[in-house]
């Protein structure tokens, strides 16, 4: 099956019964394909009440970062030459 199909299959469901006095863990995946910082509002409303509760809800997209401190370099270079070569 297509990727891109499951993935708009999955965000049909948007309405879900939640018995009295209990609780729903809500999963959410965040995908960007852009660099940055993103900001987004989630509505929620009981059915009969015309009362809306928001959750906000941020995404970050970064590059992953390399340490540039010398001393964590060389000291992660001789743990990995330790653990491959015993008799330095």
């Amino acid at each position: 099956m297509n990727y891109l199909f499951i993935f708009f299959y999955r965000l049909i469901r948007f309405r879900w019964i939640i018995p009295a006095n209990s609780e729903m863990r809500i999963r959410l995946r965040f995908v960007s394909n852009e660099v940055g910082q993103f900001d987004q509002t989630i509505s929620f409303e009981i059915l009969g009440t015309k009362r809306n509760y928001k959750m906000f809800c941020r995404g970050v997209c970064t590059f992953p970062n390399i340490s540039r401190e010398p001393r964590l370099v060389l000291l992660f270079l001789l743990l990995f030459l330790f653990q491959f070569i015993p008799y330095l």
